[in-house]
């Protein structure tokens, strides 16, 4: 899953199923309807819920791992958002 920045072609080569949220920008500009800064805990893990819900519903394959690829200063932002959802904690396990 790439978060906050579209990915290129090559970078969705190899990957059994490529997802994309858009949330804050690394350069402070716009913020997007997304944005952790601007929609707090209904950004990026209100996203990954909603993907690991549709897929208990037969919605796409199931996923054994989900990679969020980002830029290095949002990693920090992103793993707090993650941590402290606490209905995402039932679908997926946050690895360093």
């Amino acid at each position: 899953m790439f978060a906050s920045a579209p990915p290129t072609p090559a970078q969705t080569h190899g990957w059994a199923c490529v997802l994309e949220w858009s949330g804050a920008t690394p350069e402070g500009g716009m913020h997007d309807r997304h944005c952790l800064c601007c929609v707090g805990r209904g950004g990026l893990d209100q996203f990954l819920l909603t993907q690991a819900q549709s897929r208990v519903r037969g919605v796409g394959d199931p996923l054994e791992v989900m990679v969020v690829v980002c830029a290095p200063e949002l990693v920090g932002a992103y793993k707090t958002q993650l941590k402290t959802s606490i209905f995402l904690s039932a679908f997926y396990a946050l690895q360093p």
